[in-house]
């Protein structure tokens, strides 16, 4: 099909206003490794004397661009941002209009202490369906009152969400009279929505308010929440732990709300968060990422408009909806769950569902392949989860996340479409959910597991003295175990969001800082390969490692219109004078990092490193090595003009599934016998033996790309360029000194 674009417009509460269709100029926009992105210059053909300034042309609109190729043939967003300028040009009747995006926002704002939990009630133990239930215009919402025990200003709320299809929520804060909740005509002072996946199980999710609100304790509020685009499920605990309020229900029928009554047991799974305000920002040892995520809440709770990703994994096979508390007890059963596989396809994770956190050791799993035999199996007590094939051969062990429930499989199996498999577990720990429907999600009846017993059916077997598994049985009561299995790569630190662990841990004092300059921090902070950007289509902030095997490779012939190389030594750091904080009156954190080896060959290349926030060993040695491991030797570029894949001679490549960030390798270029890129691999001694030419072998990150209709300009490097790092790190430095002993708010 022939390449095509949209360009959308929404008003600033996101209202579609229209989609231009005199965009004259082509669509163009670049992007940049650990940077805030870029921005669009669109020029329309209109009467520069009414162009439309107030109507689709206004400060603040948002601006939706999608593509429509052969490869994305319903639309693929491409880019977003907002209008920050407009150019009437009356010689030519036309309009420039600048669209920046949203990563502009992220040096507008300042990070400051982190929200915190006010009032939480974190038990459940049911689901409630909301949303429109039986499919006739009514509209079934939960409420949860509660009151304040102090004036506080509030950011977000956590709930629990489970459902089959994709549904959206919306989430209000609402005040009443202290008596019955009553939609029509209570105040509603607090906002926010949030879209889930289809197959979203037992998920926790922070819902951002439009706006901060402020909360008086001798008022009286509710929080209410339902789906209003597909059935969606809230979770609750029928305790009463809560004793500041309770929940009810209300419907939409037709025009009104109607309040149908309470359920004064039942209390939804919540927590309202406390905004915060202090500028100086305090982390301890804690991982890179969850400072990530803080700061980038705290960002979205002030209206920030770019994301942590929503990357939510839909597991291969798993039950519908969690049902009811099921006790495994003490080392005297086991149980058995059957399912089946639609595709030939890995496995490296078992996700079940508890009421309290798992210890290791306290739950043991294995998969087998056949029909649920416990005679036969040696249940032994304590150990770790095993996958073992159907003869018991030991296949590999594993382990268990206890943040998300979910057993990961060091080295994944294959398991083979149709065959039936089943994993057993035993443990000493109470609460293991299960269904009480053997519903299993699959795409069509012969994707479920079909046995000689029943389909897709839990099993249940007495374990004896000797952990040997006797007396398998079918439990009628429980059908299936609440489960989901899934092959993920790589694991992420939490299953139902974008990041995954740095594995190291940090400390830093943010003080005056912008949410950009804490990003660049983290990345400092990282190990080495770890980098940063903003996705401009889905508006998300990716952070993540570098990959070891290339994400795209790309043929001469095909695929390249034209391509530069170049080797350099221009950028080479092998000295950091390292300047920290003050360690005691009047002497600052003083530190030099080297690498011998690099001096030897290109002589002392250094630089001065100044932070004033830093005053440990741990936290420099992560900054100054990694610059050491990242700049020590000479780098590679390349400038590679990219064909676009839409064209009628079959060549080309999806440009849109480039990313800054990627790894690229080019084949098809002329080799020369006796040159190796093995020692470029190395980093050692003879680095210069590399020939240019042998780019099949040679792993280069994208640093930048300059998107066009029909092409796109990727510039890569063996070492991350950081164009604009080094001002950001000079401006960043003498702000640290200018702001040092500021209090810790302002006043």
């Amino acid at each position: 099909m022939e390449k095509y674009y949209q360009v959308k417009v929404y008003d600033q509460d996101n209202d579609y206003i229209t989609t231009w269709a005199d965009v004259v100029s082509d669509i163009e926009f670049n992007n940049e490794i650990n940077s805030a992105g870029g921005q669009l210059q669109l020029t329309l053909a209109r009467n520069a004397g009414d162009y439309g300034e107030g109507t689709d042309v206004s400060f603040g609109y948002k601006v939706q661009v999608y593509c429509f190729d052969t490869e994305e043939p319903n639309g693929l967003l491409v880019f977003q941002g907002y209008i920050s300028a407009y150019t009437p040009i009356y010689k030519d009747d036309k309009v420039q209009v600048t669209v920046l995006g949203y990563g502009s926002e992220l040096n507008d704002y300042i990070i400051e202490s982190g929200a915190t939990p006010y009032i939480t009630q974190t038990s459940q133990n049911k689901t409630y369906a909301t949303g429109d239930i039986y499919g006739v215009g009514q509209y079934y919402a939960k409420i949860q009152t509660f009151t304040m025990a102090a004036n506080k200003t509030i950011s977000s709320v956590d709930l629990m969400f489970t459902n089959t299809a994709a549904a959206t929520y919306l989430v209000v804060i609402a005040e009443y009279n202290g008596v019955t909740p009553d939609v029509g005509i209570d105040s509603t002072v607090a906002t926010g929505r949030i879209t889930m996946p289809a197959g979203t199980s037992a998920v926790k999710q922070n819902i951002v308010f439009d706006a901060t609100v402020d909360l008086d304790s001798t008022k009286y509020y509710y929080i209410r929440t339902y789906s209003y685009s597909g059935v969606g499920y809230v979770h609750a605990v029928n305790t009463n732990p809560y004793a500041g309020g309770k929940l009810w229900e209300v419907v939409f029928v037709g025009t009104y709300w109607t309040t149908t009554g309470s359920v004064a047991a039942d209390d939804l799974y919540f927590s309202l968060y406390e905004y915060g305000g202090n500028t100086t920002a305090v982390y301890t040892a804690q991982e890179p990422v969850d400072i990530l995520k803080d700061i980038l809440g705290q960002y979205n709770a002030q209206g920030g408009a770019v994301t942590e990703p929503a990357l939510p994994y839909t597991p291969l096979v798993g039950s519908l909806l969690k049902g009811t508390t099921n006790n495994i007890g003490t080392w005297g059963t086991a149980y058995a769950q059957v399912f089946r596989l639609a595709t030939t396809q890995k496995i490296n994770a078992i996700q079940l569902y508890t009421n309290t956190s798992p210890i290791v050791g306290n739950y043991y799993i294995e998969v087998y392949q056949g029909n649920p035999d416990l005679d036969a199996i040696d249940v032994t007590a304590g150990t770790f989860t095993y996958i073992v094939d159907a003869s018991n051969t030991l296949i590999t062990t594993t382990t268990l996340n206890t943040t998300t429930n979910k057993y990961e499989f060091l080295t994944p199996p294959t398991l083979t479409a149709g065959i039936d498999y089943y994993f057993v577990i035993q443990g000493n720990q109470t609460g293991l959910y299960s269904v009480t429907s053997s519903a299993i999600l699959g795409a069509s009846t012969s994707d479920l597991p079909i046995t000689t017993t029943g389909v897709g059916k839990q099993y249940r077997a007495v374990v004896n003295i000797n952990n040997s598994g006797s007396g398998m049985i079918y439990d009628t009561t429980y059908p299936a175990l609440y489960f989901n299995i899934y092959y993920i790569d790589p694991i992420p630190a939490d299953i139902n969001g974008g990041y995954v662990d740095t594995g190291t841990s940090v400390s830093y004092t943010y003080k005056v800082n912008t949410i950009l300059e804490g990003i660049n921090v983290l990345k400092d902070l990282a190990p080495e390969n770890w980098y940063w950007y903003v996705d401009q289509g889905r508006n998300e902030l990716v952070f993540r490692e570098k990959s070891d095997e290339p994400d795209h490779i790309f043929s001469l012939q095909k695929d390249l219109i034209d391509a530069k190389f170049e080797k350099r030594t221009e950028d080479i750091v092998n000295t950091v004078y390292f300047t920290g904080g003050a360690v005691s009156p009047g002497v600052n954190y003083y530190k030099k990092y080297i690498d011998a080896n690099s001096i030897s060959l290109y002589g002392v290349k250094s630089i001065k490193y100044s932070d004033s926030n830093v005053t440990t060993d741990a936290t420099a040695d992560l900054i100054g090595n990694n610059i050491i491991a990242t700049k020590s030797q000479p780098e590679l570029r390349v400038a590679l003009d990219i064909l676009d894949s839409n064209n009628n001679q079959g060549v080309g490549y999806d440009i849109e599934s480039l990313q800054v960030g990627d790894v690229i390798a080019v084949r098809n270029i002329t080799q020369q016998v006796g040159l190796s890129s093995w020692d470029i691999g190395k980093w050692d001694d003879a680095y210069w033996d590399f020939n240019i030419y042998n780019l099949s072998s040679l792993r280069m990150q994208i640093q930048k790309i300059e998107y066009k209709a029909d092409r796109a300009i990727v510039y890569a490097s063996t070492i991350p360029i950081d164009i604009n790092k080094r001002i950001d790190q000079v401006n960043r430095s003498l702000q640290a000194l200018q702001t040092v002993n500021n209090p810790t708010a302002p006043s």
